[in-house]
Formats: structure tokens, sequence, C-alpha cells
């Protein structure tokens, strides 16, 4: 048995290296920090000077690692390709197009150095703590008249919309920055679970309403349907309910609800701002949200149009305003992550992205099932709840692009990979 084990281990990865791993954490750092990285750095972003120096970090290795999403993430970038002649914005396309490769560079530094437990903790806490100093100055910013970012580049954190606070954060779009805090929310309640001490116990629960008052004013109906999934899967596994009839029954009210809070704008509108404005101006509010609803309504159907007339390879990247005003529709995006997919690159690739979602799931309930320590398996449900809470919200959002989902897929298959060493060094013990 123990000879079996050792041979079976010995194709996990197990080599540690220091520099990867501090890079992977500044570039989680770097997540929360948004648009504000343009302006900072003068039109490049913190990714785009770290990633190529990841690389040639990883060609020092002289090691291959492949995470197993790393193929079909590759397929999906070559189904993107007919866009290079079909895009008229070719430079925003391009962008986009090495963006992705930058991925594959991110997966495979994750699948070479995130080895142990500890690793992915680095990860996620300094997300988290950027993140905690980003909600610190918005909370700041809603209950004073200071803005750091109106001071610094006069875009302000929290914008007044009819009146109405509403956080726009690092980002000009609030659901783009609602992307952070769908990821913290989750991360917060875990991390207070697993917290010992009193005062880390605190710490947590402080950031989680943070979080939560800063998704509350971004008024985005899809995050916050993500965020309460997500933390609905965190607490059932906490208390040992996590179970198939258990998802079943959340999914069931969660798919009403999300039906509700993407019909009925009202509703979030008056929950959030009520205490802060006139019934007033929370009706404007929810008149405009209403008319944004008819819009995507009109604007899903005339893309499921678009796709059915161009099913392999899509309109092309970024083409999809000039066929909406064909049906005087005023849209630049579908704010549909899977109709985003669909319309632009075709649904092969949106097949691709499908089955690398499943991977993603089958990686995090692998390590959820297994031999594992407690402490991964909890990771892996804090995991499994925000990557959901991220899917949820891609029903109102494009948000496929950002980094925080291709760094969530990769420690997907790092989890899968340290329960499965983790399993076999109990049968070495043993």
């Amino acid at each position: 048995m123990q000879n079996v084990a050792e041979r079976t281990s010995s194709h996990v990865p197990i080599h540690y290296h220091p520099i990867i791993i501090c890079t992977l954490c500044l570039l989680a750092s770097s997540i929360p920090l948004g648009s504000w990285q343009h302006l900072l750095l003068h039109g490049l972003t913190i990714p785009k000077i770290i990633t190529p120096l990841l690389f040639l970090a990883i060609l020092l290795t002289n090691q291959l690692a492949i995470s197993n999403i790393s193929f079909p993430l590759l397929t999906f970038i070559v189904l993107m390709s007919p866009s290079f002649f079909l895009a008229k914005d070719t430079q925003t396309f391009m962008l986009v197009y090495l963006t992705f490769i930058g991925y594959l560079v991110v997966l495979s530094a994750i699948k070479l150095a995130v080895v142990k437990t500890h690793h992915v903790h680095k990860i996620l806490k300094s997300f988290l703590l950027s993140l905690t100093i980003i909600t610190s100055f918005c909370m700041l910013a809603a209950f004073t008249r200071f803005d750091l970012g109106d001071f610094l580049f006069h875009k302000p954190l929290l914008q007044i919309v009819f009146d109405l606070k509403r956080m726009m954060g690092t980002n000009d779009n609030p659901n783009a920055f609602a992307v952070y805090l769908i990821a913290g929310v989750p991360l917060a309640v875990s991390y207070f679970f697993l917290s010992k001490s009193t005062l880390s116990k605190l710490y947590y629960i402080t950031c989680c309403m943070m979080y939560a008052a800063c998704l509350i004013l971004t008024v985005c109906r899809s995050a916050i349907l993500g965020a309460i999934v997500a933390i609905t899967i965190i607490v059932l596994y906490r208390f040992k309910l996590l179970k198939p009839r258990f998802i079943i029954l959340i999914s069931i009210p969660a798919i009403f609800l999300g039906i509700q809070l993407l019909t009925a704008p009202q509703y979030i509108s008056h929950f959030s701002l009520a205490r802060t404005a006139s019934s007033r101006n929370v009706s404007r509010l929810s008149k405009d949200k209403v008319k944004s609803i008819q819009l995507k309504k009109e604007t899903i159907k005339q893309g499921l149009i678009i796709a059915a007339n161009n099913p392999i390879f899509g309109i092309g990247f970024g083409n999809l305003r000039d066929e909406m005003e064909k049906s005087k529709l005023n849209a630049n995006s579908p704010n549909n992550l899977y109709l985003a997919i669909i319309t632009s690159y075709g649904f092969p690739a949106f097949f691709i992205f499908l089955y690398i979602v499943y991977i993603a799931y089958h990686n995090l309930l692998f390590a959820i099932k297994s031999n594992a320590s407690k402490e991964l398996k909890a990771l892996s449900v804090a995991l499994l709840g925000l990557f959901t809470g991220l899917l949820l919200h891609g029903l109102g959002h494009t948000n496929y692009v950002q980094f925080i989902l291709w760094l969530v897929l990769g420690l997907t298959d790092a989890c899968r990979l340290i329960a499965y060493r983790e399993h076999h060094e109990k049968l070495i013990v043993a």
C-alpha cells in the first residue's frame, strides 16, 4: 500500500517557489484596485506588468505545469481568434486576447507553486486585505465628505444618482466593482468560521459587514443574489447540511429570488436606499431600473436571434452595438456573461466555457469529498460558493474577462491536487 501511494503521489507537483507565490499574491491584491491601476500606471495595470515576469519565472523553473483547465482555456482562446477578422475594434480585442493568454500563464503558475493549503490562504488573504482597504475608503466616503477617488483622480468612489448614493468603487461601472464584493463576502464568512481567536472573528465579521454594505449600495441585483447564494452554501456546509437534496432545496428559491431581483428592481432600491433618500428619489431610481430591465430583456431577445444567425464564429468581439442599432436598441453589451460569449465567439466557444465551469465544480467537489484536512475542505467550499456567486452575477454582467474569475478557476485545480496529495500522505502514514 505504501509503495502504491508513493508512486501515485509522485505525479503531484510539490515544488515550492516563493517568488511565484509572492507574485500571485501581488496579482491578487491588485484586483480590487480596478480602473485605478490605469490611472496610477498611465494606462498599464499590475497584471500587464507582472504576468510577463511571471512567465519568465516559470521558464526558469524548467518544469512543465499544465492545469486541467489550461487545455480547455487554450481551446477557448483559439475559438476567439476569428474575431481578429470580424471585430471592428481590433486593438481592443487584441488586449482582451492577450489578457486570456496571460490567464494561461497564471493557471500554470498556480499549478506549479500553489501546493499547500497555506499557499491558497496567502493568495486569498492578499485579495481580502486589498479589498478591505478599498472598502474602508468607500465607507469613509459614505459617512463623511472625504472621497479618496475624487481626491486622487476626480472619480468618486461614491456617486450621487437621482440624489441617491450609489457605490461605484474603483470602477466606472458599479456592476464591475460588485464582482470583487461577491468574492469578498463569502471569503470573509468562511474565514470567520475558520478563525479560532475572538479578535480574528471580529475582524472578519467587520470586513463582511463592510463588503455587504458596499454591495448593497452598488444596487446590483445579480451580485446581491450571488452573494446570498454563496453565503448560503458556506453556512450549509458549516452545519453539515451541504448535501444534494439541500442544494436542490436552496436552488429552487434562489432561482425565484433571482427572477424577482432581476425583474422587480424596486425591492433592492427601497431596501438599500430608503434610509438615505426621499421616497420620490427612490421611485425615480426604481423607474430607471425598470427601464434598464426592459432594455436587457430586449437585448437578450435580439442577442439570441443574432446568435442563431451566427452560430459558429459569432459576430465578433465588440460588434454587438452595431447589430443592436439595426433593431433600434442602444446596447454595447448584452450584460450577460453567457450571451456575450455566444454572440461574440459562437456556440463552440460557449460550450467550451461551460466545460471549464464543469471542471471547476468537479475540482472543488473532489476536494470537499476527499480525505483532505478540514481546513482545505472549508476553503474549497468557500471557493465553491464564490464561484457560484460569480456565475450568478454573470446573469446581469459580462464578467468573463475579469481576473478574479480565472484566479478562482486556477485555485480550484490547486485545491484538487492538494486534497489528492494529502489523501495519499495519510495512506503512507497509515
